[in-house]
């Protein structure tokens, strides 16, 4: 068996895939259903045709397509408990293949992961509920997603260069992303970016003599920005109002 996991290892199967390749052929004879699995013919040498799998690295699916041949077993077969226990792995695989998505952001492959975990299995109970209250989660995670992302390029596009109320007003618009979010950081970014447009266009002015315009600029900056105190600064050495 340690030819055959070399193999698998050296060609891109994962310790994963490894792992559910190796114990399944423990159990699986010709009697019992076939699991296929995705290996090229170099690969499919060292597999009895019997003993196919239909498993891929980080593939849920793939588990999924396991987990259904598994049921398959009957419970007077000899290997009933060993597919059992491998349904209930598989199952953990799945949601760990999502958990794992979910983390590196994307989580449309995550919720598509975690609804492939068994629903209706009651030794997979426990992991189900887990999927279904994850998939609620990142649901609700992937609308603001898209929410703050149409913030982002919305402020974006209200952007006109050398019009300090279109920073002020796109300015506006970013202060509606919360800080718990991803998109919070660019959003930041962007804002201490936009409040040095205004800062610059209202000291343009002020040089350019236009007083009050550059006083009209100077009081669209946001009061929590550095540029603001800048602005005050050279409003009081200008004695303007």
């Amino acid at each position: 068996m340690s030819k055959l996991t070399n193999i698998l290892t050296g060609v891109g199967i994962g310790a994963v895939g490894v792992l559910a390749i190796t114990q399944s052929l423990d159990y699986l004879n010709d009697r019992d259903p076939k699991i296929y699995t995705d290996l090229n013919s170099q690969q499919a040498d060292y597999l009895p045709d019997s003993n196919r799998m239909y498993l891929k690295n980080n593939q849920a699916s793939s588990f999924n397509k396991a987990i259904s041949q598994a049921k398959e077993i009957q419970s007077d077969s000899p290997f009933f408990q060993q597919a059992q226990a491998d349904i209930t792995r598989w199952s953990k695989v799945i949601l760990d293949i999502a958990y794992g998505r979910a983390s590196e952001g994307d989580l449309s492959g995550a919720i598509a992961a975690a609804k492939l975990a068994p629903q209706n299995d009651s030794s997979t109970k426990l992991i189900a509920q887990k999927a279904t209250e994850a998939v609620q989660i990142w649901q609700s995670r992937a609308q603001k997603q898209n929410l703050y992302q149409n913030y982002l390029a919305q402020a974006k596009s209200t952007i006109k260069p050398g019009q300090a109320s279109s920073y002020n007003k796109a300015i506006g618009i970013l202060q509606k992303i919360n800080p718990e979010v991803e998109q919070y950081s660019e959003a930041q970014d962007l804002i201490e970016q936009w409040n040095e447009q205004i800062y610059l266009i209202a000291d343009r002015r002020a040089k350019d003599g236009n007083l009050k315009q550059a006083a009209a600029a100077a009081a669209l900056l946001s009061e929590n920005s550095p540029y603001y105190e800048e602005a005050k600064k050279w409003q009081t050495s200008m004695k303007m109002p």
